[in-house]
């Protein structure tokens, strides 16, 4: 019998979280993921949600060393896409001349970029596309995490979800004590 009862309180145990995270988000969230080294390329998965995206662009990444990437949001400034970037300092401007170049292209094209300017990192990897789709994992926009590691991407289609980490990163980018713009030009003099 005690077994019993405590089966039926495992289950309602899980069945509660479960029912409110469905509460919350009270459409089914549209949920895709991909692994790197897996026969697909997350990159071009990637590339979808930028290549879609109408209105706003909001991206917060650790290192950007594939040039495609660039390019691809570039694409989505000049047809209008307010896009903003928030990157790691040390990646932008120390050991990676493969970044420095790519922010320097984004900040021409028109794309602001913020970098933490606090002691630790900024390791997010993230996307919002018009508040509509939130993309996650563990991918750096890099040639190692296409084609090297075992990386994993989520593309979460969820307004509410979407909206509430738009939330968080509008609060980063305002957050004056712990990031700062970028600026490549100040970096290249050694400032």
């Amino acid at each position: 019998m005690e077994l019993i009862i405590g089966a039926g309180v495992a289950i309602v145990t899980a069945a509660i979280p479960y029912y409110l995270y469905k509460r919350k988000f009270k459409k089914s969230m549209d949920l895709q993921y991909f692994f790197s080294r897996n026969g697909c390329s997350v990159k071009k998965e990637l590339f979808q949600v930028i290549d879609q995206t109408k209105e706003t662009l909001d991206i917060a990444m650790f290192l950007l060393t594939q040039e495609e990437f660039v390019s691809h949001i570039c694409q989505a400034s000049q047809r209008g896409v307010k896009v903003r970037l928030i990157s790691d300092r040390r990646q932008s401007i120390e050991p990676n001349d493969k970044q420095k170049a790519n922010i320097k292209k984004l900040i021409e094209c028109g794309v602001p970029v913020k970098v933490n300017s606090y002691d630790g990192t900024m390791h997010l990897k993230i996307m919002i596309s018009d508040k509509q789709t939130v993309t996650a994992g563990s991918y750096n926009w890099t040639y190692s995490a296409e084609e090297k590691n075992d990386e994993v991407i989520l593309i979460l289609r969820n307004k509410k979800l979407a909206e509430e980490w738009e939330l968080i990163f509008e609060q980063k980018w305002k957050d004056l004590k712990h990031y700062s713009s970028f600026n490549y030009y100040v970096c290249k003099k050694g400032a």
